[in-house]
């Protein structure tokens, strides 16, 4: 399973570029290195494990549980409907019981969880997430490798829903986009509930080439240099990630039926390029919402923070 309350917790996010960790108030970033992120996203244990052993070492975190998140592909969801007056050990075990129905792929390697999303007169809704078991263990293996006890692998979207809005008491459909070097990751979520996810093949590299291009310099310094939103070249970069978006809204709509035509209330742009000049604009249009709706946040380590917060709530 994904969830149980745990304190004091690790949490590892693993990037192309840079793997973030994250415990209690403190914040650390190693360089991913070449080979540790295989095709897919996934980790090759070895490779990553060796790097991060150092850096749990050095700061104190060896033999500590650690959430770590899941960024490869393969998160299989489906809505299904259960009788009302089921509780949470009750539906655990319908699930368990009706998975041969539900995954489109062979049950016991499978690791699956649930999402309560409300109830009708009749039924609960449910929101069923599942991963093949060899999917997950090359993270877990990695995290022990860097002398850690895995507790469990995460998912990105339940992870950054945690650590932005699971206080807030918020209606219609919220938005969490995460702007990596490489990728972006686009989140919805309907009165806080996870629904749907989508990766993109826009990250905030292509920002920093732009840049680079524009003022001649390497793409390392131009990472951080501010270009126009009228710039021809970053013009045609929002365009193409403002594109992705629209589909990506448009294919959960029409998912999930008429009854996902509320609007947009609130996003969060984030990850290290969450205060792009001009990366608010281009969601405020897609998401019909006002620029005091878009909250953006540039912090690396935002995923790997809503990680230690695993048990607080899905």
């Amino acid at each position: 399973m994904f969830f149980l309350s745990q304190k004091n917790l690790v949490g590892i996010d693993i990037g192309q570029m840079m793997t973030k960790i994250a415990y209690k108030n403190k914040e650390y970033a190693v360089e991913t290195p070449e080979g540790a992120v295989g095709r897919g996203g996934a980790p090759n244990p070895s490779i990553l494990g060796e790097r991060l052993k150092q850096a749990v070492s050095n700061n104190g975190l060896a033999k500590k549980f650690a959430v770590i998140s899941y960024n490869g592909q393969g998160v299989f969801t489906k809505s299904i409907q259960v009788p009302k007056n089921l509780k949470l050990g009750e539906i655990n075990n319908y699930i368990k019981l009706q998975k041969d129905n539900i995954l489109p792929f062979g049950t016991e390697d499978s690791v699956m969880d649930f999402i309560q999303l409300g109830s009708d007169d009749n039924h609960q809704n449910i929101l069923v997430l599942a991963l093949k078991q060899k999917s997950v263990y090359p993270y877990y293996e990695a995290a022990k490798i860097a002398g850690l006890r895995p507790k469990a692998v995460d998912i990105p979207a339940l992870a950054l829903k945690r650590k932005y809005f699971d206080k807030e008491k918020l209606k219609g459909l919220q938005l969490i986009v995460d702007v990596g070097e490489r990728s972006t990751n686009i989140h919805i979520y309907k009165e806080k509930q996870f629904r749907f996810s989508r990766s993109i093949s826009v990250g905030g590299g292509d920002f920093g080439a732009v840049a680079s291009a524009a003022k001649e310099m390497t793409a390392k310094e131009g990472k951080d240099e501010k270009v126009p939103l009228t710039s021809p070249a970053l013009a045609d970069v929002f365009y193409h990630l403002q594109r992705e978006l629209n589909r990506s809204i448009e294919y959960f709509r029409y998912r999930n039926g008429k009854q996902e035509l509320s609007s947009f209330t609130l996003a969060y742009i984030t990850g290290g390029y969450g205060k792009t000049p001009g990366i608010d604009k281009v969601f405020a249009q897609s998401l019909d919402i006002s620029l005091e709706s878009i909250i953006s946040d540039d912090s690396k380590y935002s995923l790997a923070q809503g990680l230690t917060m695993w048990g607080d709530g899905k």
